[in-house]
């Protein structure tokens, strides 16, 4: 008679593995060995003497298979985790209309998974991690998820990617007048911005000197680039003779974006003011 202890049969050296939480998905610690082996499992509520368990009937966390015989033992762990295991780096993009990028998508499990990009040719490499560069971000709708895919279990990531573009100007007038303004009377300055994106990541300062009198943020979620016109009300006095107004065109485009800002402002616009 053969006799041999109890040896998870393991795709990989490692001893554990990463399970994905799915009613398809099984921690499966079945070993063949003589004498049979008993299998106990750590961190269940309840004693479980199956060498096989459902995935989606646990609860998260870290379960450890131990089976014995007279002969010996072995055990792996299984991490049961929700989501997807996933990890893009950079975890989104921000890049200038025109310029390259590069992101990487790779995994945390353990088991080995297939890896695939939509937005490319769709090979599926069994890897652990891909690697891919865009030379030149010219599609305003450009969308990259990565997908990672096994024989139980398929999941993704999107990869959120901001293209931009700084205005091709920035210009201010007055609204309907020409010449000296009159103490006490109102006026409309004008800012316009000329082909910018994303509008919702713009504001719109207004400055007197270098004393900043308002602002305006968009909501506005169109990615392509568009012109923006903003107004500004001022009742001039004869201290604001000579004062110089002008307007500035800021993309905040969050930790990943340029530092400092991109900014682009008009030219300054003197105003005379009489009695």
């Amino acid at each position: 008679m053969y006799l041999c202890p109890p040896q998870i049969n393991q795709k990989h050296s490692n001893s554990t593995e990463t399970i994905i939480q799915d009613d398809k998905v099984m921690l499966d610690c079945t070993v063949k060995a003589n004498p049979a082996p008993m299998y106990t499992w750590d961190h269940l509520k309840e004693k479980n003497s199956s060498s096989v368990l459902k995935s989606s009937a646990l609860s998260l966390g870290n379960y450890t298979c131990t089976t014995t015989n007279t002969l010996g033992r072995d055990s792996k762990v299984f991490i049961v985790r929700d989501g997807c295991p996933i990890l893009l780096s950079p975890l989104d993009v921000v890049v200038e209309y025109g310029a390259s990028f590069s992101v990487n998508c790779s995994y945390s499990a353990t088991h080995q998974f297939g890896l695939s990009w939509d937005g490319f040719d769709g090979t599926v490499e069994e890897s652990e991690e891909i690697f891919r560069f865009v030379d030149k971000a010219t599609d305003w709708e450009t969308n990259l998820t990565c997908y990672m895919s096994s024989n139980e279990t398929q999941c993704s990531q999107d990869l959120p990617i901001t293209i931009y573009k700084t205005p091709d100007s920035v210009f201010i007038s007055t609204v309907n007048h020409r010449g000296p303004m009159m103490e006490g009377q109102q006026y409309e300055l004008q800012c316009d911005v000329h082909n910018v994106a994303p509008v919702q990541n713009l504001t719109v300062k207004w400055y007197k000197g270098q004393t900043l009198l308002h602002q305006t943020n968009f909501t506005d979620t169109i990615k392509t680039p568009v012109n923006e016109t903003v107004t500004l009300l001022i009742g001039p006095d004869r201290a604001d003779d000579g004062a110089q107004y002008w307007c500035e065109a800021e993309l905040d485009l969050g930790a990943e974006g340029p530092q400092p800002h991109p900014t682009n402002s008009s030219k300054p616009l003197s105003i005379a003011v009489y009695c």
